[in-house]
């Protein structure tokens, strides 16, 4: 039978023996700014600016661009082109990327600044991801719009054409129909 005087003289648990731990950033700003310790280049980032290396008035600028040149209206439009402006903001990180890897090899054409062509299939093939999601994203933005405008589809616009002249072999009056009658 314990009592309540036994409980508090018991000896603390294991988590309370450990003394605080002491490292690391305790400020919002410096856990933002640990987090991009192992930061590289950037170019696999899915943050929308990366501090010191691109400028905000740039993308906020494009942002802009995008918007003007879209025209979006409902809540879904201006999602797809949010979308649309940060895969053109991320597509242009790698063209700079790129750049700056061409002008370096250039420069120094002894060094292997991307450790061999593995890296370099790897920004080829996110480039390549980028493009076919901007490409998709704005096809599904266009057909979006088309249809707030009552606008028919293309592919609609085919099917209808294929159904008006196609043969119809259920219609006795069609051309060919049994002509044995």
């Amino acid at each position: 039978m314990s009592s309540s005087a036994d409980s508090a003289t018991a000896s603390p648990s294991p988590v309370e023996d450990q003394p605080a731990r002491r490292g690391g950033p305790k400020t919002p700003a410096g856990k933002a700014a640990s987090s991009r310790n192992a930061t590289t280049h950037g170019i696999f980032s899915t943050l929308p600016i990366i501090p010191g290396v691109e400028r905000p008035e740039d993308w906020e600028t494009l942002r802009a661009r995008v918007r003007i040149e879209l025209q979006p209206e409902g809540v879904i439009e201006e999602s797809l082109a949010e979308h649309l402006a940060h895969l053109l903001w991320r597509r242009q990180r790698v063209w700079r990327y790129a750049t700056a890897v061409a002008a370096r090899e250039e420069a120094n054409p002894d060094a292997d600044p991307l450790s061999g062509s593995h890296a370099d299939n790897r920004v080829i093939r996110y480039e390549n991801h980028l493009t076919r999601q901007i490409h998709s994203t704005r096809k599904h933005f266009d057909t979006l719009q088309r249809a707030r405008r009552g606008e028919m589809d293309s592919l609609t616009r085919l099917d209808r054409a294929a159904r008006a002249y196609a043969p119809v072999f259920n219609d006795p009056d069609a051309a060919g129909w049994d002509q044995e009658r």
